[in-house]
C-alpha cells in the first residue's frame, strides 16, 4: 500500500559492497506535517530524533572505500527508469572539490544498501560548473556491464534457463541468478555470434516469451512476466493535487493490414497469367492473401517442388522479374469497432467503426504476422488513457496501481511506465513522478510475446 513519509537519508555507495544494510525506513504522517517539515521547519513532536541530523552522522558515500557523502550537491540527484529494455540512469553533482572517476560503481539507496534506489557505472564525468562550483555526473545501470562481454556459442535443444545460467558463470560471474526462473521452455537452437550479453540475454527472453531486466543489485530477472496484484493509490493532497490525465485516440486502429515476406517472381509474369514461378514458396499456403506489387489476390494452390503458386484472380497486367509477392492477413476487433462506431457516429452520419491500418514486416511468416496484427489490436484498439502523478511512496517501473478518484474522473488499474526520482538532502526527502498508462499491461514487446504464447497454446 502506498503511504506518504519522509525517508531515512539517502545512501550514495561507489566501490565494493560492504555488506547488507538496515531496510528502508520512513516517517508517516498526516499531509500537513510532512508538507511542513519538507518546506523546512516542524511541529513539536512532528519529527523524530535523527531524521535531520547531519550527513557525517551516516557513512553512505564511498568512492574507493572513502565516505564522500558530504561531496554531494543537495538536491541533485534524479533517478529515471522506464519499463521495457531501458537501462536505468541517474544524474547527480558532487561539490568541485571531489571528482570521481569514470567507470566508479555507484549505489543510491534509502536507509541503507538494503534499499537501493540505483545501482549501477559512472557513465561520464562533466567539467565543473564554476557558477555553482559542482561536478556534474551521470550514470548508468549494471547493463552496462553485461554490454562489455561478448557471447560466442551455440546450443540446441536446451532449457533457455540454463543457456542464461550458462552465460552468467562465463561471461558475468559477477551477477546473479535469484531471479531466473527455473523450467523455462526448450530452444530448439540457438546461435549466438558476437551479440552482447544484454542482447543475448534479450534475445533468448524474446524466443520464449519471457521478460529480461537487471535489477540494483546485479541480479538478474528472466520470467514470464504476467499482470501482478495493483497496489492501491491512497492519495494525499500532493498525489490528488499533482495528478494528470489525458485520453487519446490519435492511435486507434480497429482493422490491422499486416504484410509480411514471401517470394520473388523468378520470371517475367505477362497479363492474365495465373501460374507463378518464384525463387521460394514456404510462407504460402492455399486461401492466404498475397500482394503483387498495387495487385491483392489470392493463392489457389502450391506446388512446392517446382516452386509455383497458382492465383486468382489472375494478374492484370505484367510483372517483372524480382517483383516481391508478399503475404497479407487482416485482424480486426469488433469490440473495437463497436465502440468506435458509437464514438463517432453522429446523427447526420453513421461512421462503421473500422480504423485500418498497415504494417509491413517482411521477416514475417504467417503466424507472425497474426501476432503482430493482434498485438497492435491489443495495444491500439481502444482509445488510450496516460497520465501522472507525483508522490513520496514507493514505485517502480513495470508496477500495477489501482487508482479511485471519481472527483478527477479517473478509476481503474494502470500499469507504471516510467519513474522519476527526485531525492533531496538536508532535509531528507525523495519526490517520485509517476507515468501510468491502461495500455495494457505489458510493454508493446511483451505484448507480442503474450500473443505468440497465445497461438503457441492454440
Amino acid at each position: 500500500m502506498f503511504q506518504t513519509g519522509i525517508f531515512e537519508p539517502t545512501v550514495f555507495y561507489t566501490g565494493g559492497d560492504p555488506g547488507p544494510a538496515p531496510d528502508v525506513g520512513y516517517v508517516t504522517g498526516n499531509v500537513a506535517s510532512i508538507m511542513e517539515s519538507i518546506a523546512g521547519y516542524a511541529r513539536a513532536g512532528a519529527t523524530r530524533a535523527g531524521d535531520y541530523g547531519s550527513l557525517s552522522n551516516f557513512e553512505i558515500v564511498r568512492v574507493g572505500g572513502v565516505n564522500v557523502v558530504d561531496k554531494v550537491w543537495k538536491g541533485s540527484i534524479s533517478i529515471n527508469e522506464r519499463y521495457g529494455d531501458v537501462s536505468k540512469t541517474a544524474q547527480l553533482s558532487f561539490h568541485s572539490s571531489f571528482v570521481p572517476e569514470v567507470g566508479a560503481e555507484i549505489i543510491v539507496a534509502l536507509g541503507g544498501l538494503g534499499g537501493r534506489e540505483f545501482g549501477g557505472r559512472i557513465q561520464s564525468v562533466g567539467s565543473e560548473d564554476k557558477t555553482l562550483n559542482v561536478i556534474p555526473v551521470t550514470a548508468i545501470g549494471y547493463e552496462y556491464d553485461l554490454n562489455t562481454k561478448q557471447v560466442w556459442g551455440r546450443w540446441q535443444s536446451v532449457s533457455a534457463d540454463i543457456i542464461v545460467r550458462d552465460l552468467l558463470i562465463t561471461y558475468a560471474p559477477g551477477f546473479t541468478a535469484r531471479n531466473v526462473q527455473l523450467d523455462a521452455p526448450s530452444i530448439p537452437e540457438l546461435t549466438l555470434a558476437g551479440e552482447t550479453l544484454q542482447q543475448a540475454m534479450t534475445q533468448i527472453a524474446d524466443y520464449v516469451g519471457y521478460a529480461f531486466k537487471v535489477d540494483d543489485y546485479r541480479d538478474i530477472h528472466f520470467k514470464l512476466e504476467t499482470a501482478r496484484a495493483a497496489t492501491p493509490v491512497l492519495p494525499t493532497h500532493y498525489e490528488f493535487n499533482t495528478l494528470r490525465w489525458r485520453d487519446d485516440m490519435s492511435q486507434v486502429r480497429t482493422r490491422m493490414w499486416v504484410i509480411g515476406g514471401g517470394g520473388q517472381l523468378t520470371t517475367d509474369e505477362p497479363a492474365a497469367q495465373n501460374i507463378l514461378s518464384l525463387n521460394e514458396v514456404t510462407k504460402y499456403r492455399v486461401g492466404i492473401t498475397v500482394v503483387i506489387g498495387d495487385f491483392v489476390t489470392t493463392v489457389t494452390a502450391v506446388n512446392t517442388g517446382a516452386k509455383q503458386i497458382t492465383i486468382s484472380p489472375t494478374l492484370p497486367y505484367s510483372f517483372p522479374a524480382g517483383t516481391d509477392v508478399n503475404i497479407r492477413v487482416k485482424r480486426e476487433s469488433a469490440t473495437g469497432a463497436q465502440r468506435m462506431a458509437k464514438i463517432l457516429s453522429t446523427p447526420e452520419y453513421a461512421h462503421d467503426g473500422w480504423i485500418e491500418h498497415t504494417v509491413v514486416d517482411r521477416r514475417k511468416n504467417e503466424d507472425g504476422a497474426v501476432t503482430l496484427g493482434d498485438a497492435y489490436l491489443v495495444r491500439f484498439g481502444t482509445p488510450s488513457r496516460s497520465g501522472s502523478y507525483e508522490t513520496w511512496a514507493n514505485a517502480r517501473a513495470g508496477d500495477f496501481v489501482q487508482i479511485e478518484m471519481p472527483s478527477r474522473k479517473i478509476w481503474g488499474t494502470y500499469q507504471v511506465q516510467a519513474v522519476q526520482t527526485t531525492l533531496e538532502l538536508a532535509p531528507y526527502f525523495v519526490r517520485r513522478r509517476v507515468d501510468f498508462t491502461d495500455t495494457l499491461l505489458l510493454t508493446f514487446t511483451n505484448l507480442l510475446r503474450t500473443q505468440a504464447r497465445k497461438r503457441t497454446d492454440r
